[in-house]
Order: structure tokens, then sequence, then C-alpha cells
């Protein structure tokens, strides 16, 4: 169980990077987003990538 909600995170928060690489975020918000703390390190690793 629990290593399916860590796949759904890992999974989410790609999805969200991959969306602001293209500057078309697009599809229903991720659960991710609510959360401002994942938001921020979503942010940060993309950030880093580029």
């Amino acid at each position: 169980m629990w290593r399916g909600i860590f796949e759904m995170a890992v999974v989410g928060r790609i999805d969200l990077v991959s969306r602001a690489a293209i500057g078309q975020p697009e599809g229903p918000p991720l659960f991710i987003i609510s959360s401002h703390h994942r938001r921020t390190q979503a942010w940060d690793i993309y950030n880093y990538m580029m």
C-alpha cells in the first residue's frame, strides 16, 4: 500500500515538473499541488534541472 502511494507521489511530482517545463499545465489538478511543501519541492527539482 505504501509503495503504491509513494509511486503515485513520484509520478505526480514528475508530471508537475514536466507540465511546468512545457509551459502548458493542463488536465485536472494533481493531488500533489494541494500540498504546498511538495509543490515547493517540485519547483526546486524543476529549477535544479534547468
